[in-house]
């Protein structure tokens, strides 16, 4: 079992390649922004440069999907 995290695991692309990942063995932690995510997450803040680096200890590998949309918003929320 690999160990990874992944940040936008939220996003359109990113909800679809959790998924994947888990559903091939993998034991998948999200980086997350939101405060009220941060017990199943690691937190990050792109702002401030922050990153609970004690949580990335065993980390096999990283998928970064985080950013602008390259399409642009989907919906208004």
């Amino acid at each position: 079992m690999v160990q990874i995290a992944i940040s936008g695991s939220h996003g359109f692309i990113g909800s679809e390649v959790m998924k994947s990942l888990q559903g091939a063995g993998h034991q998948v932690t999200p980086i997350v922004r939101a405060k009220s995510a941060v017990e199943n997450g690691i937190a990050w803040n792109a702002e401030t440069g922050y990153v609970d680096a004690a949580r990335l200890e065993g980390i096999d590998a990283v998928v970064h999907l985080a950013g602008e949309s390259i399409q642009g918003r989907w919906t208004p929320k």
